[in-house]
């Protein structure tokens, strides 16, 4: 699956994972091929890049479930933890059929930003919202942190607003992140309905 190579420069452990991915499941093999992409990024600039479980990369639960359920599955087990941030999640979007890509791109988002969060950002609060509002697919995360120095597009940092700005890109939406030092952060994820313009 790898040129001989990449076994010299991505850990071991990375390798030894992909082959344990799900012959069948595409759409896992992809997001961790995606991933593996940004570490080998991250080896060579020297950005670290943390191994994410393929399972966690697009979860069984996504497919089977839906984004809101797979998102609030993801809450309440970030809350379980042991972590003392306080997370609410707020599904709106029931009932709304949300294609497969802009499933996944909302929802590794929303898991990106929740792990921050618990790692960096010293935050209380965290309210997590997903909305379908004026043909669009709406993700919006808030919370109460320290919020982001002003150069914090630099570093790993950089790296993991790259990689969420092309996961946006992707799939046609756009993506603001406002933040100030002492004040918090604030994602905005939007994303067009496909079915809705091909249904005008």
């Amino acid at each position: 699956m790898f040129p001989g190579g990449l076994t010299g420069i991505l850990p071991s452990r990375a390798c030894s994972a992909a082959t344990h991915l799900p012959k069948t499941d595409y759409c896992a093999q992809a997001a961790f091929i995606v991933h593996l992409l940004l570490m080998l990024v991250g080896c060579i600039t020297g950005m670290a890049v943390p191994l994410v479980a393929a399972s966690e990369l697009h979860p069984r639960s996504l497919e089977s479930l839906g984004v809101g359920p797979a998102l609030a599955k993801h809450v309440e087990e970030f809350s379980s933890r042991g972590t003392d941030i306080r997370v609410r999640f707020y599904d709106n979007m029931k009932g709304c059929r949300v294609p497969p890509e802009i499933a996944l791109c909302l929802y590794r988002i929303a898991q990106e930003a929740l792990r921050n969060i618990g790692r960096h950002s010293g935050a209380d609060e965290v309210e997590l919202r997903l909305d379908y509002h004026t043909r669009s697919f709406r993700l919006a995360i808030k919370d109460d942190g320290r919020g982001c120095e002003p150069d914090c597009s630099s570093g790993s940092a950089g790296l993991g607003l790259a990689s969420r700005e092309e996961r946006v890109r992707i799939v046609n939406g756009e993506l603001c992140i406002r933040s100030t030092q002492g004040g918090g952060m604030f994602i905005d994820v939007r994303v067009p309905d496909p079915f809705s313009h091909a249904e005008s």
